[in-house]
């Protein structure tokens, strides 16, 4: 499918250093919310994905402490940490663990 494609291709290169944080957050998010029509993807994927948006949703380069505590919020770096572990279990079929806080 073109759009899952697309964005586990976003989620890879931010994960591999070939994007830089910033812009796979704008890119992902606009992608997820404007080109991806609510219902196409199967339950899982949705899922997948739909957490990856909201997960940018808190994401901020440095986060205050009210943030990260009261919010949930993560840094550049903790962000790459959570996709990384995420699209593990997305990958292995493995139940996936998308709480933050």
């Amino acid at each position: 499918m073109r759009h899952r494609e697309k964005m586990l291709a976003m989620i890879r290169q931010v994960l591999a250093g070939e994007m830089e944080v910033k812009d796979f957050t704008d890119k992902y998010w606009n992608y997820y919310l404007r080109e991806v029509p609510s219902g196409l993807l199967p339950e899982r994927e949705e899922e997948f994905f739909g957490a990856v948006q909201e997960r940018l949703d808190f994401t901020d380069e440095e986060p205050d402490d009210e943030e990260r505590g009261e919010q949930g919020w993560m840094d550049f770096d903790e962000l790459k940490e959570w996709l990384g572990d995420r699209l593990a279990e997305f990958e292995s079929g493995k139940p996936l663990d998308l709480e933050w806080f």
